[in-house]
This record gives C-alpha cells, sequence and structure tokens, in this order.
C-alpha cells in the first residue's frame, strides 16, 4: 500500500495534521489492520507470510517527506517486531522496500518535472541507480513470490530493498 503523495510533501511545519495522518493511516494503520486479521488464522494452521510494502524512503532521508519516510520506517520497525512474535508459530515476517519502479505515478512524476519525453526522463532519472533502470512491478512481485515460498522460511524480519542498488551503502 501507497498513500499518495500531495500535502505531505513539504516542510514539517507546513505539513496539515490530516495529511500525516492520512498516509499514516494507508501506509502503517493498513499493515496493522491486515496482519491483526490474519495472525489468529495463520496461528491456528502453524504457518504464514506476512510480508508488506514499505520502501526505500524508510531505510533513507527524503526531502520534504518526513510523513511519508516516517511511515514507511514504521512499517520496517513493526515487521520485525512482529517477525520476532509470530516465528515461533511458523509464520515469517518480512516486507519489501521498492525503489524507483516504473509505474503511472513514475511517469506522472517525470512529466510534472517538464519531460514532454517521457522515456528520456525515465532514462535520465535512472542514471543514478546502479543498474541504470527503473524496477518493473514484476521486479517486486518476484521478491514477494520468493518471501511467499518455502524456501524463504529462514528469512525472518528482514526490510528487503529492490532498489537496482540504488541505497547508498549508509543506508543500511
Amino acid at each position: 500500500a501507497g498513500a499518495p503523495h500531495g500535502q505531505d510533501r513539504n516542510q514539517i511545519e507546513q505539513v496539515p495534521l490530516s495529511a500525516w495522518e492520512f498516509v499514516f493511516s494507508i501506509n502503517v494503520t493498513g499493515v496493522f489492520l491486515m496482519s491483526r486479521a490474519a495472525v489468529p488464522h495463520m496461528k491456528a494452521q502453524g504457518y504464514g507470510r506476512i510480508i508488506s510494502m514499505a520502501s526505500v524512503a524508510g531505510l533513507e532521508a527524503l526531502p520534504e517527506r518526513a510523513a511519508y519516510c516516517a511511515s514507511k520506517a514504521a512499517v520496517i520497525g513493526m515487521t520485525r517486531s512482529l517477525a520476532y512474535d509470530l516465528a515461533p508459530h511458523g509464520i515469517t515476517v518480512n516486507c519489501i522496500c521498492p525503489g524507483s519502479i516504473r509505474t503511472d505515478r513514475a511517469i506522472s512524476s517525470t512529466i510534472r518535472a517538464g519531460w514532454t519525453d517521457v522515456d528520456a526522463g525515465l532514462a535520465e532519472r535512472a542514471k543514478g541507480i546502479p543498474v541504470r533502470r527503473h524496477g518493473r512491478p514484476e521486479d517486486i512481485a518476484a521478491a514477494v513470490a520468493h518471501l511467499a515460498s518455502e524456501d524463504a522460511g529462514y528469512i525472518v524480519g528482514q526490510a528487503i530493498a529492490v532498489d537496482g542498488g540504488g541505497l547508498p551503502p549508509n543506508a543500511f
């Protein structure tokens, strides 16, 4: 889940409380409610996988994104806490931290940045990503599929960056 960027993109003193609360209601409370509803069923069967969407923004600072960064950091913290609580019940809890993914939102952002040639704009923006491209939704789906598989039974409490190597080394 991801709350849309809007009024939360500003200096902190200019972010309305309603925008802050909206971002947290989607990004954090949504994960909490889903987990709370699913855990009793997973405990009863002695097995489960909880895989949430955080963001590299929860691992690194972004300017004028305090609400978004804080909400995604909260998802990472909740993931790690739930992982400790639920692992003894056969339930793994992890989160994916997508980097720049080529979605409609990324395309709109490129257009808002003044690019008329979207592909050229995205290519320019991708120069800062070591693999020199934006991620695809399929990249995120592959990470989720792996975490949901039997092969990932020993991966617990992790915030996995799927970002083409875009995080600086000190962001971990």
